[in-house]
């Protein structure tokens, strides 16, 4: 969880950089929330070499609701889903275009943003991690 949130810290740079690079910040939400699920998962259960294979937000957030006092930040965790790819690899975007091309609304940057923000917050405050 701790790499999370460093990472977190490294999307606030990011985010006030001179000429913000919002593919980049996409990116980064999702490897937070990725990260933060895994540990999450591992904290209250272990974690299966498949979730630990696995870049699927969704599916992990599933598994974790499922577990007993788990909370369900599926919806959450959804808004973030579609950037691994796409933010990295140009043939994933529809019409095939550079992610920095695709991603230049400050907007979407920031709400990917608040999305890990919260994710991490309903983590600390509901499992303590």
């Amino acid at each position: 969880m701790s790499q999370s949130k460093e990472d977190l810290r490294s999307v606030k740079h990011l985010l006030t950089a001179r000429d913000p690079l919002y593919y980049l910040v996409c990116f980064q939400c999702h490897q937070v929330v990725e990260k933060a699920l895994k540990a999450a998962l591992y904290a209250l259960a272990g974690v299966a070499d498949t979730q630990l294979c696995s870049h699927d937000l969704v599916k992990l957030a599933r598994d974790l609701s499922l577990l007993p006092g788990a909370p369900d930040v599926t919806p959450l965790v959804a808004r973030l889903s579609n950037y691994y790819d796409t933010t990295r690899y140009p043939n994933r975007n529809v019409p095939v275009r550079a992610p920095k091309d695709v991603y230049q609304d400050s907007q979407q940057a920031q709400e990917a943003f608040r999305a890990a923000t919260d994710v991490l917050t309903i983590f600390e405050q509901r499992l303590g991690l």
